[in-house]
């Protein structure tokens, strides 16, 4: 049976599953939930965490320290249940250890944790990652929260966009045929140089990949009283999504260290210049946050 958890204050209650320590619902004091509610007609998650890949690799596979594993879309963790470590009434640690069964496909002995703080209506979420091996361990990790849309009756899908720290000057990294990186880059323009439009279109050629989009991000409607920002510092990729070529009441805010796998390139982790490098007996932190307007 898969455990749920529940944190709260006076401003949001929120339920977390054990299973990759996964979002289940956000709500605010009046009951508007913000959480994709995992519908399988247009995708069954919520709000995965992802680790140690983003995205898809070589034919499912890739090679490190001359050994070849494999591995599908997002790595492992989003399908394991994880331990709770710690737990209070506004905060909760999940954690994930190495096991035969993450070693047979990721051979790096670990200790992955997972924070979530409240603070206001502010939702603070911390990943931790040791390396409890001898050799260098190298991974990917991000979020992939599903945020619900509209928030508020009487608007709709394309009411709502995108706000960008201003000054900045993204470039979308492009998907080739076969679902992998392209290696094509194109500077991605913003409406006044700081706004993103939604329109279910803008999916149909699967998610949008950007870097030097800054380190933070807000969902707003025109005319909408409630909106979602995220706070990233340390977040070199940030992924939109919902599903492709579909009218999904959704849109997905990731931000991530690395991406997925990119065509025609290695796919040996210790040549990827995207992923994370991390020695023995270090400790890998990353902090970011969802707050809930």
């Amino acid at each position: 049976m898969i455990m749920e958890y529940l944190i709260e204050n006076s401003s949001l209650h929120i339920v977390i599953s054990g299973k990759g320590a996964e979002i289940q619902s956000v709500k605010n004091a009046d009951g508007t939930e913000y959480i994709w509610e995992g519908d399988p007609a247009f995708w069954e998650d919520r709000a995965i965490n992802l680790f140690p890949i983003i995205g898809r690799l070589h034919k499912q596979g890739y090679t490190v320290y001359g050994e070849r594993y494999g591995m599908g879309l997002h790595g492992f963790l989003q399908d394991i249940e994880t331990e709770v470590i710690e737990k209070g009434e506004d905060g909760i640690t999940f954690r994930l250890q190495d096991s035969e069964s993450t070693m047979s496909v990721y051979p790096f002995p670990f200790v992955l944790d997972i924070k979530y703080k409240l603070e206001g209506n502010k939702l603070n979420i911390t990943f931790m990652v040791e390396n409890t091996g001898e050799r260098d361990m190298y991974f990917g990790i991000g979020g992939h929260p599903g945020f619900a849309l509209p928030f508020e009756k009487d608007l709709a899908f394309e009411d709502y966009f995108l706000e960008f720290e201003e000054g900045r000057e993204p470039y979308r990294l492009w998907m080739a045929e076969s679902e992998l990186m392209s290696g094509v880059e194109e500077a991605f323009a913003l409406r006044d140089g700081r706004y993103l439009d939604l329109k279910h279109s803008l999916f149909d050629k699967d998610a949008i990949i950007l870097r030097d989009m800054g380190h933070s991000v807000k969902l707003k409607a025109r005319g909408g009283e409630r909106s979602v920002s995220l706070e990233f510092p340390d977040m070199r990729y940030l992924g939109l999504w919902h599903a492709n070529e579909t009218e999904a009441p959704f849109i997905c805010i990731e931000p991530w260290t690395s991406y997925q796998a990119t065509e025609g390139e290695t796919d040996a982790f210790d040549e990827r210049k995207d992923m994370l490098s991390l020695p023995p007996g270090e400790t890998y932190r990353n902090e970011w946050s969802i707050t809930f307007h």
